[in-house]
């Protein structure tokens, strides 16, 4: 099976983020909390034809889950997305957005290819 690079989210990214919080923050949220959240938020988009890639979650925050990207995203969450920031890599710009699922409290994240030289 051969993947399309610009269909992959950069799970890097997402660690750098994360290794800058502060060490002395207390838990939000329980383990079983949060992969509750992830599991009723993967049935859901599954039932809308969404790919579901990955999740991360800590007991800091909100539960993470990447998707593919697809025209159903944006279905979805349509007026409710915001860019997470773009990056370069080669000569493809890839734009990271997010949107939230609301009902299970899971921000929902996805890239795609911006631009190309």
């Amino acid at each position: 099976m051969s993947a399309n690079p610009a269909m992959i989210y950069n799970f890097g990214r997402e660690r750098a983020a994360r290794m800058r919080r502060p060490a002395d923050l207390k838990p939000r949220i329980s383990l079983e909390d949060a992969q509750r959240r992830i599991a009723k938020c993967c049935e859901w988009l599954s039932a809308n034809g969404i790919g579901v890639q990955g999740f991360v979650f800590s007991t800091l925050s909100n539960p993470v889950i990447f998707v593919s990207a697809q025209r159903e995203v944006w279905g979805l969450f349509s007026g409710r997305v915001h860019s997470k920031g773009h990056y370069l890599e080669g000569a493809l710009k890839y734009e990271a957005w997010q949107g939230f699922d609301e009902f299970n409290h899971v921000e929902i994240r996805w890239e795609e290819v911006s631009a190309c030289a």
